[in-house]
């Protein structure tokens, strides 16, 4: 269960621990909840038009809620100002490098994971998480692969 208290912290919290989760590539252990936020977040900026101050969290909800599936249009998000520091301008960099969609998810959670640890404001428990899962699946697919190595190829036309 994520333990993200949305009445005490503000939705760019929210919508950071989302794209962290996601980013480390273990937000399907929080489907659930991380839709419940995007619903709440998505009826309060299209129905009741309330926004969060700053570009980061506009932009960052824009991008999260069109990447589950939410019809929001550009116009409903307004411009703001903000510094930029040089965490993301690493992300910005990381980004135009390649489009989100064509990256091969796994090793992009071991970019993000280097990334992460850079961030001052990290949650130290969610640091944790994703390298235990990412090395958990690593070792789930080497003993696949030492399985898969045992078969006998002359014989792979047998197969049904």
């Amino acid at each position: 269960m994520l333990d993200v208290d949305t009445k005490s912290s503000s939705r760019l919290e929210q919508l950071e621990l989302i794209d962290d989760l996601e980013n480390l590539r273990v937000s399907y252990h929080f489907e659930v909840e991380i839709n419940n936020i995007l619903n709440d977040f998505y009826h309060k900026i299209v129905w009741k038009c309330e926004y969060e101050e700053g570009l980061h969290a506009t932009t960052l909800g824009f991008q999260l809620l069109r990447q589950h599936g939410f019809n929001v249009s550009e116009e409903k998000f307004v411009d703001g100002g903000e510094t930029c520091n040089a965490e993301v301008r690493e992300n910005e960099i990381h980004a135009l490098e390649m489009p989100y969609h064509w990256r091969m998810r796994r090793l992009e959670a071991r970019w993000y994971i280097d990334a992460y640890k850079k961030k001052h404001d990290k949650n130290i428990d969610l640091f944790e998480f994703p390298k235990i899962d990412f090395n958990f699946l690593q070792s789930y697919h080497q003993e696949e692969l030492k399985h898969v190595s045992r078969w006998d190829v002359n014989r792979l036309d047998e197969l049904p």
